[in-house]
């Protein structure tokens, strides 16, 4: 599976729900959920895997019974043996960008604690970091804030992609521009 193209046809998705529906007022944004759950709907719909697995909130197994931990979210393709893992950042502010290094190093690191069967410990593993940021037009502080914050992003996951979600050609609101980003890695063990 091409990760990048689901992550374009991710950002389109959004533009097709954003004309029909804006879920959002006074700029409360959009959660993190929802870049898992179009991700791994887009995922689906360009698998033709009817065997694949999605699951979300996937917990993982601690030695630490009092540290309680997830992945974002899981998908399993038997058909592909792969396995491909995924965690979601909103960039609002400073510190967004490390947490997100610090889940990728996690999904590198702790893919074994995930209850899968040994036929699928075998799989190829994928560790994959989508991520949304709205950069200001009219708050030049805000603005220069975010665009670092972007800046930051591509810096940390080189080859990352990014996709502007626009309406109608154009910024998707008036006030802002919102940019769908991801980066994709195989896990090696």
């Amino acid at each position: 599976m091409n990760i990048k193209e689901v992550i374009s046809q991710t950002a389109k998705r959004y533009e097709k729900i954003l004309r029909n529906y804006y879920p959002s007022f006074d700029s409360v944004g959009f959660t993190e959920r929802n870049l898992t759950f179009n991700f791994c709907s887009t995922f689906y719909s360009m698998a033709n895997d009817d065997d694949l697995i999605i699951w979300q909130e996937v917990p993982l197994k601690n030695n630490d019974d009092s540290k309680k931990e997830h992945f974002d979210s899981l998908i399993i393709s038997r058909k592909q043996k792969a396995i491909y893992l995924i965690e979601a950042k909103r960039l609002g502010y400073r510190g967004k960008v490390k947490a997100s290094e610090t889940d990728f190093n996690r999904m590198k690191k702790k893919w074994k604690n995930i209850n899968i069967d040994k036929e699928m410990k075998a799989y190829s593993k994928y560790a994959i970091i989508i991520a949304d940021i709205w950069i200001p037009h009219n708050d030049e502080r805000k603005k220069k804030t975010k665009e670092r914050l972007l800046s930051e992003f591509t810096n940390t996951f080189k080859k990352s992609v990014q996709y502007e979600v626009t309406k109608n050609n154009g910024p998707l609101t008036e006030n802002e521009r919102y940019f769908i980003l991801g980066y994709v890695e195989k896990i090696v063990d």
